[in-house]
């Protein structure tokens, strides 16, 4: 993830979870099925909205706008109640 003028701001990546995963059977069916990692790397960027543009612009123009996902497993840290709040 690039911020325009600045440091990165962090990473996003996705996988077919069928591809990755296949020891999660039931959890997300195979097909339409994505996992979604995401890093965020630079703490003066943190709380300004910059990770919560990047995941919707990913969902919504890229996994389900290009690729048809229908669902999506992200695993965050319990304790990771600021990304808890965006993934929500």
């Amino acid at each position: 993830m690039d911020h325009l003028g600045g440091p990165s701001a962090g990473s996003l990546q996705w996988y077919w979870l069928v591809d990755s995963l296949p020891t999660i059977e039931g959890l997300c069916g195979p097909v339409g099925a994505a996992g979604l990692d995401v890093f965020m790397g630079e703490p003066t960027l943190l709380g300004q909205g910059v990770g919560s543009a990047a995941i919707g612009a990913l969902i919504h123009e890229v996994l389900v706008g290009r690729y048809g996902v229908t669902r999506i497993l992200i695993d965050p840290a319990r304790t990771n109640t600021r990304a808890i709040r965006v993934y929500e």
